[in-house]
């Protein structure tokens, strides 16, 4: 590396020094790997494993009735991905009181269709690998979490939020937050670590890991809701509103 380093120069400074520069034109060609005979025994190989994915991915995980998206402050996409997170941490909580549930609206990647809903569908909503992180703040950290939520209009469950001409209602659980108090937050470890402007998330004093990927949280409840011969109905509830 060193010595085409040295060569490299050589040329750059021969080439300073001359008077005069002369353009010349090459052309390469190469075989397309696509159409090359090559490339059939790798193709051959790959095969079983793409038909496998393939497989995997075209199963079908729920039905809905009308399409998912995230539209408007609060939309059926962002309620369906944070119900889907509040499922497994219902599953597996150990104590009573509900946490603010928080899912940035940038993380939710694709819409989801009315109909057949896959696992290639979940896949293209979540193709990242964060995980479920449960949070302690303080009362005033989560004012400070809340001014980013509605500047950004992001996703969030067990929460009302209504900003109107300027005054800001917020209610966690029924209530006023008070500064003073702890609070639980669940959310994705993007966020936890200070991701998409959360720095009040990064620096929480308290934290736990669940170690399961939000998509797989997702895949869980979609396949709860149809094994209960249930149909995924995206709906709004009114609880995150915005008007001038």
């Amino acid at each position: 590396m060193i010595k085409v380093l040295n060569i490299s120069v050589a040329l750059l400074l021969f080439i300073a020094c001359k008077n005069s520069y002369h353009v010349y034109t090459a052309s390469h060609s190469h075989p397309s790997v696509k159409t090359s005979s090559a490339a059939k025994p790798f193709d051959n190989a790959i095969e079983p494993y793409r038909l496998k994915l393939s497989a995997q991915m075209n199963q079908t995980v729920v039905i809905t009735t009308a399409a998912l998206t995230k539209d408007k402050s609060e939309s059926t996409l962002g309620n369906f991905v944070t119900d889907a997170m509040f499922f497994l941490f219902d599953s597996l909580r150990q104590q009573t009181e509900l946490p603010l549930v928080l899912m940035n609206r940038g993380g939710m990647r694709a819409n989801l269709p009315e109909g057949t809903v896959t696992v290639g569908h979940i896949f293209e909503l979540m193709p990242f690998d964060n995980e479920l992180v449960i949070l302690s703040l303080s009362g005033e950290e989560l004012k400070s979490v809340f001014k980013r939520i509605i500047e950004k209009q992001h996703a969030f469950k067990n929460a009302y939020v209504k900003v109107n001409a300027g005054d800001t209602l917020i209610q966690l659980n029924g209530a006023a937050i008070v500064a003073q108090n702890r609070y639980t937050v669940l959310t994705s470890d993007y966020l936890a670590n200070g991701g998409d402007g959360f720095s009040t998330l990064a620096n929480a004093n308290q934290r736990l890991n669940y170690n399961v990927k939000l998509r797989d949280a997702i895949l869980l409840y979609c396949k709860n809701i149809a094994r209960q011969n249930k149909l995924l109905e995206p709906y709004t509830n009114g609880h995150f509103s915005i008007s001038n």
